[in-house]
C-alpha cells in the first residue's frame, strides 16, 4: 500500500463521514472524518472534524481541530506569494468559522507557559506529534533517526 493508496483511503473515509454528516447521522461521520484526519492531517478534513464537533457541542474540539486544520495549511496561505487561492480560500473560511465560535483570531505558532514553567506545544508541533509513533529505546544506544514506513500487500517468495 503506498503513499497513493493512503491518501485514497484517507479521502474515502473523509467522504463516507461527510456524507454521513449531511444525512444527520453526525455521530457515526465523526468516526470515518476523524481516522480520515489521523491518517492524513489535510486541512479540509480538519474542518470537517470542526463542523461535526460543533453539531455535536463540543465547541472545546471544534476549535482545536479548526487550529490544527489551519497549521495543516501552513503559512503559504496566509498572503504569501505563491499560495494557491483554494488554500486561501479555505484558510479564510476556516479563520471565519473559529473566530464565530470562540470570538478570538487563531494563533498557530503560539505557546503557553504552564504552573510548572514548561511551554505547551504549539499547534505545528501539535501536528508532528500526531504523525510521531514513538518506539522503546533500547538500552545502551543513543542517538535519533527518522524512518519512512510504506505498508504495502505483496506475496513473498519461499
Amino acid at each position: 500500500m503506498g503513499t497513493r493508496t493512503t491518501f485514497e483511503f484517507s479521502l474515502t473515509w473523509d467522504t463516507l463521514g461527510w456524507i454521513y454528516f449531511q444525512s444527520g447521522e453526525t455521530s457515526r461521520s465523526e468516526s470515518f472524518v476523524r481516522a480520515s484526519w489521523l491518517l492524513l492531517q489535510e486541512p479540509f478534513v480538519g474542518e470537517h472534524l470542526g463542523e461535526i464537533y460543533e453539531k455535536e457541542g463540543k465547541a472545546k474540539e471544534a476549535a482545536h481541530a479548526y487550529q490544527l486544520a489551519l497549521a495543516a495549511i501552513g503559512p503559504l496561505a496566509f498572503g504569501v506569494a505563491g499560495a494557491s487561492s483554494d488554500r486561501q480560500t479555505l484558510a479564510s473560511d476556516i479563520t471565519s468559522r473559529y473566530q464565530k465560535l470562540t470570538g478570538e483570531r487563531p494563533s498557530i505558532n503560539e505557546s503557553r507557559r504552564l504552573p510548572n514553567g514548561d511551554l505547551t506545544k504549539n499547534l505545528t508541533e501539535q501536528l508532528l506529534q500526531i504523525r510521531t509513533i514513538k518506539f522503546g529505546k533500547p538500552p545502551n544506544l543513543s542517538g535519533s533517526a527518522e524512518f519512512a514506513i510504506c505498508l504495502r500487500r505483496e506475496k513473498l517468495n519461499p
